[in-house]
């Protein structure tokens, strides 16, 4: 599936911001050290920051290929377009998931590794929502500033309403500690469906757009 995609030249694309999601995670593990693995100081940043830089990748990645002057030689490259779009969003989002792999065992001394599973399912369903967000965000605006405002809104109205607005696609669970994996069916199942549901509809528009700079 991803035996074509070069990505160190999509890493290389992106510039100096594709590490900034590297650089929230050490973020992540240093607050974890310095409160001792204490989940109710900081649950709900891990929670709230992890997963929202699940879409910084789906977004800066395809800046080339939807805002950038001259994207119509790439279309009409013999590529087909599921390659472009799709294929390379889930391949950084599998990076992605690695990185939460190194986070958790950077924080597995302080939080528990009895721990790191739950934290782990519940971040990375959250993660993916996110990128698909973003990754139809960037496919309707062709916009990197605009579609992070529509990844930060989408975060702001969770965080003020603490997800009574909207309830139906609130994909946090706002919860102080981990959770049992078995209690979070219900939760994994809508989550999962919603970012299902974004990455359809963000590759649907980005096969049918006509839209080119």
């Amino acid at each position: 599936m991803f035996k074509h995609t070069n990505l160190m030249f999509d890493w290389r694309s992106m510039g100096a911001g594709a590490y900034l999601p590297l650089v929230v995670a050490g973020f992540l593990v240093l607050i974890t050290i310095a409160n001792n693995g204490e989940f109710v100081y900081i649950m709900t940043t891990i929670e709230m920051l992890f997963p929202f830089f699940g879409a910084w990748w789906s977004v800066f990645l395809l800046n080339d290929t939807l805002s950038e002057s001259g994207n119509e030689v790439l279309f009409s490259l013999p590529i087909k377009r599921w390659h472009l779009g799709i294929v390379r969003v889930l391949a950084f989002f599998v990076i992605y998931l690695s990185l939460l792999v190194l986070m958790l065992l950077g924080m597995g001394y302080w939080i528990g590794f009895d721990h790191m599973l739950s934290l782990g399912i519940q971040l990375g369903a959250q993660s993916f929502f996110y990128s698909g967000l973003g990754f139809l965000a960037m496919v309707v605006t062709a916009n990197t500033g605009w579609s992070l405002v529509v990844v930060v809104c989408y975060l702001s109205l969770q965080i003020l309403t603490n997800g009574q607005s909207l309830s139906w696609i609130d994909i946090y669970l706002h919860n102080s500690r981990p959770i049992p994996v078995q209690a979070m069916s219900d939760f994994l199942r809508k989550t999962m469906i919603l970012g299902i549901v974004l990455y359809l509809n963000a590759q649907y528009f980005f096969s049918t757009t006509t839209r080119l700079k």
